[in-house]
């Protein structure tokens, strides 16, 4: 059974089935208006409803409402979109800067070490070169001695111990 209807029982134990209105039982029933939709009873049959005009003003209210909401949440919807794109696209481009920087940094970073790996092994060339200079003069500065002590034992007479010990005549030690 529906919530309006409500069953009571009679004096003689009989039922009894009645219709109540939502509201109080002292509320008579008025029926709807269909042209304005208000609650009243028709006034003529030749003119059926006083708020004829009120109820087109209140449409057209209504029409004009919903096209106002419609366009306010298509522009809502446009300018998210919007949003969107731009908090995408600069998060891509940020991205993308900090891609560079990286690529840019690890390009300074091998340059360097290049430059130093060449400058190390510049370095290393010239002690190499510096060292093998070095030996170089030593072995002549040694070849030249050797060569140099030969030619002064070429040079000098062979002299017994005895004549080294003597002067010989005619010289004289000047002290």
């Amino acid at each position: 059974m529906s919530t309006s209807d409500s069953i009571k029982q009679n004096e003689q134990g009989g039922l009894k089935m009645t219709e109540n209105t939502n509201g109080s039982q002292d509320e008579k029933f008025v029926p709807t208006c269909h042209i304005c939709g208000e609650k009243h009873w028709p006034h003529h049959m030749l003119i059926p409803c006083f708020n004829k005009h009120k109820a087109k003003a209140k449409a057209k209210a209504e029409k004009r409402e919903k096209a106002e909401s419609k366009r306010k949440a298509k522009a809502e919807a446009k300018a998210r979109m919007r949003a969107e794109a731009r908090d995408k696209a600069e998060t891509e481009a940020k991205v993308k800067a900090e891609r560079k920087a990286y690529v840019d940094t690890l390009a300074e970073v091998e340059q360097s070490l290049r430059a130093e790996t060449k400058a190390r092994a510049n370095a290393e060339e010239t002690v190499r070169a510096e060292r093998e200079a070095k030996l170089k003069a030593e072995e002549k500065t040694k070849a030249y001695m050797e060569t140099a002590a030969r030619a002064e034992e070429k040079q000098k007479p062979k002299l017994s111990p005895e004549m080294m010990q003597r002067p010989k005549p005619g010289h004289t030690a000047r002290h």
